[in-house]
Order: structure tokens, then sequence, then C-alpha cells
């Protein structure tokens, strides 16, 4: 049986990704793939959120041109979860709704997307 991560233990850890010293490949059947770094990578891996990272991937046909985004996952309560792509000076690029996320952190995620390699904020 898989063992899960609480959300605090998530989050604590989450803050400890400075830099990278690898890139790890999230694939999709779609051309644009996208590099993760050691924090997204582990935050993929406990958080079970591999679909977040086929979201951005299906969003870059419409998005590529755009070297740096801003990608936040936000719980909205009931109404489930937002998710928004700006462009780093709060223009936004792209917006989703979906219904329902076990997502373990509840006030959601931000994630940078730099020339195809996604970061936490604090590897930026």
């Amino acid at each position: 049986m898989a063992q899960t991560i609480n959300q605090e233990e998530l989050k604590l850890n989450l803050e400890q990704f400075t830099g990278t010293e690898h890139y790890y490949e999230h694939q999709t059947i779609g051309r644009h793939n996208l590099l993760l770094t050691d924090g997204c990578q582990y935050l993929r891996e406990k958080a079970k959120c591999f679909w977040l990272y086929d979201l951005i991937c299906s969003y870059q046909y419409k998005l590529h041109r755009e070297p740096f985004q801003v990608w936040i996952l936000k719980n909205i309560g009931k109404k489930g979860w937002n998710i928004v792509a700006e462009d780093g000076n709060k223009k936004q690029l792209a917006f989703q709704r979906i219904s329902y996320s076990d997502f373990p952190i509840q006030e959601g995620v931000t994630l940078y997307l730099n020339d195809g390699v996604v970061m936490l904020p604090s590897e930026y």
C-alpha cells in the first residue's frame, strides 16, 4: 500500500527546495513535454498530481510563445478548484475550473514555467 504524506509535511518539505540538481521529463502525447525540477518531481510523486502537469502541457499548444508562465492552483471550496495561468505581470493567459481534486495542500500551489522547465517559486 502506498504511503500518503500529510499536508503539513508536504508543505514543509516543499519549502526546502532551492535550485535543482536534476531535471525530470514529464511526457504527454502532444509535442509539448515539460522538464521538472527536483521540487516539482517531489510534488508530482508525493501529491500524486501527474494530472496537474498534464494540464499545464495541454495548454502549451496555445501558450508556447510565452517563455514565462505562472500557474496557480487554488481551492475555491465546494465549487472545486481554479487553475489560472498568468504571464508574471498578473495578465491572465488561461483559466480552467475543475470540480474535484484530491490535491493534498488545501490552499493550492503556485508553479513557474520558464522556457519549458516547471519549478517551485523557491527554485526560481
